[in-house]
């Protein structure tokens, strides 16, 4: 994350220059830098998510090559073998035939 460094003092004295009393500059400028620490929290805590949901993501789909791979292997396995039973009765009636 790249953020800007917040200079609550020089926040305050700007308020200050602009007229609001120096009491009130301060807490203006605490409770400013309050929120700002707030979200740049929200802001990693987001990445956190981010990247915990990337990590599942992955494992999904992972897990589903996985899945369909088997599937595939299976498959072909009862292709292999109806092509097989297919031959022996090809060969049955050929033989028949002749």
């Amino acid at each position: 994350m790249n953020a800007a460094i917040f200079d609550s003092h020089k926040y305050a004295k700007r308020l200050i220059d602009a007229g609001v009393t120096p009491q009130a500059a301060g807490v203006h400028a605490e409770m400013l830098l309050e929120v700002m620490n707030q979200v740049a929290g929200g802001s990693a805590t987001g990445e956190r998510m981010e990247a915990r949901l990337e990590a599942r993501t992955d494992k999904v789909a992972t897990d589903l090559d996985g899945k369909i791979d088997h599937a595939v292997t299976d498959l072909n396995g009862k292709i292999d073998h109806v092509a097989a039973d297919l031959d022996t009765k090809i060969d049955l009636v050929l033989k028949l035939i002749h």
